[in-house]
């Protein structure tokens, strides 16, 4: 019996632009091989595992910018925000996440609010809010992924944001992007 499998994604990407000099700032300054920089670097907004018949599924044009100042390092893993000796960087995804005092958190959250505003009630579980997720991980922590497995960065990421924060003093958003995928599982 086929069981079909869906995934609703709203997507904010960086500019094309920033992506190219994010990508040259690794290579150049780390020697980071261009097959672990990440392509198509964005930002999940949200994410449902349920049909939102309601919502209206749209990719539109936007210009919203970060502050990069407001930014912190992190291996992308459950609790990557916190140095472990188990989280290593050349040996998972790297990128940063978004303090909650980033300028492009309100807008960030207005996109967000009006994907989750149009979830259904459900039974065993707690519906999205601002800063809390129905499905994956249960805490939304805004975060773009830039690195690869593979990427050869040093376990000290704190020298690594510090030289990022030096080089970048804001990012643009300029689009938003809504995926859905439907896949059928034996």
């Amino acid at each position: 019996m086929a069981v079909n499998s869906y995934s609703l994604f709203v997507l904010l990407y960086l500019d094309f632009d920033d992506q190219k000099e994010i990508s040259d700032f690794f290579s150049i300054n780390y020697g980071v091989p261009t097959d672990c920089i990440e392509r198509g670097m964005h930002l999940t907004l949200y994410h449902s595992r349920r049909k939102l018949p309601y919502y209206q599924k749209k990719q539109s044009l936007v210009s919203i910018e970060l502050n990069v100042s407001e930014t912190r390092f992190m291996v992308l893993a459950p609790g990557g925000e916190n140095p472990r000796t188990n989280l290593i960087p050349s040996k998972g995804s790297v990128g940063i996440r978004l303090t909650k005092r980033n300028i492009a958190i309100t807008d960030i959250l207005e996109i967000r609010r009006d994907a989750y505003k149009h979830e259904p009630t459900f039974k065993d579980r707690k519906n999205s809010s601002d800063w809390r997720n129905a499905f994956g991980a249960p805490r939304f922590q805004p975060h773009i992924k830039f690195l690869r497995p593979g990427n050869g960065l040093d376990y000290n990421l704190t020298t690594v944001g510090a030289a990022f924060r030096e080089s970048f003093q804001c990012l643009k958003f300029s689009k938003i992007v809504v995926k859905e995928y439907v896949s059928k599982k034996q």
